[in-house]
């Protein structure tokens, strides 16, 4: 299996901190050297990705998003954002 050279950048939109602490925990036990964020709701994740671009950061290769934060539209509006 070939390893990776720079951790994977991870970013988690969700608001339930419960589901919260078992995707870290699942992300620790399988691929303990991504670099997980998390963010909270359709604010944050539009403000971090926009960071992102300002600040010249790397872009999360890997986005897990809740579509219902806490509404459907807040997470359909994030998804439709990184489109």
């Amino acid at each position: 299996m070939n390893r990776r050279k720079k951790a994977l950048r991870v970013l988690v939109v969700e608001d339930s901190d419960d589901q919260w602490q078992i995707t870290q925990r699942a992300f620790r036990q399988v691929i303990p050297e991504a670099q997980v964020a998390r963010v909270a709701n359709e604010q944050e994740a539009v403000g971090f990705l926009n960071r992102c671009v300002v600040q010249e950061w790397d872009f999360p290769e890997f986005i897990l998003l809740d579509l219902y934060l806490p509404q459907r539209e807040d997470g359909w509006r994030v998804l439709e954002e990184v489109r």
